[in-house]
């Protein structure tokens, strides 16, 4: 089990049971627990601003989480995919944007976690614009951006 603190208030944890799981510090009581992880989970870290947390698995996926007031949304989480095998730790920028994984593929990498940054990054890359299908799928936007 891995246990994480945000501040003297929120706590998180995660383990075998594939679930993350948000508490209430001061008094034990869980907050929220969410499923989304297809195998035990290894590693959680809160973005800088405490608004997200990203959590690891051998599912060879990252997730990150909306916190919002007292636990996790219920939301779906955005899935990092990339590695060949569990990943085992992550760990945000200090500015919040850039999320970095080590796997036991023997390979760390690095997410943009800003969409305009990830858009701008887009453009660099592709030389033709996104169908509404890919943008639905890899921005998670029901439109294109602009």
């Amino acid at each position: 089990m891995i246990i994480l603190f945000l501040d003297e208030y929120l706590l998180a944890t995660t383990g075998n049971d594939a679930l993350v799981r948000l508490w209430d510090a001061r008094t034990g009581r869980e907050l929220a627990a969410r499923s989304g992880h297809a195998g035990a989970t290894f590693g959680i870290a809160f973005s800088p601003d405490g608004g997200y947390l990203a959590s690891s698995s051998v599912d060879r996926t990252v997730k990150i989480w909306s916190v919002a007031g007292e636990g996790l949304t219920a939301d779906e989480p955005l899935t990092l995919a990339g590695h060949s095998a569990a990943v085992y730790r992550v760990a945000w920028s200090p500015d919040g944007k850039r999320l970095a994984t080590a796997s036991r593929d023997g390979t760390s990498r690095i997410y943009v976690t800003q969409l305009d940054d990830l858009v701008a990054l887009a453009h660099t890359k592709v030389t033709r614009n996104l169908t509404a299908e890919e943008c639905q799928k890899y921005l998670h936007q029901e439109q294109c951006p602009e």
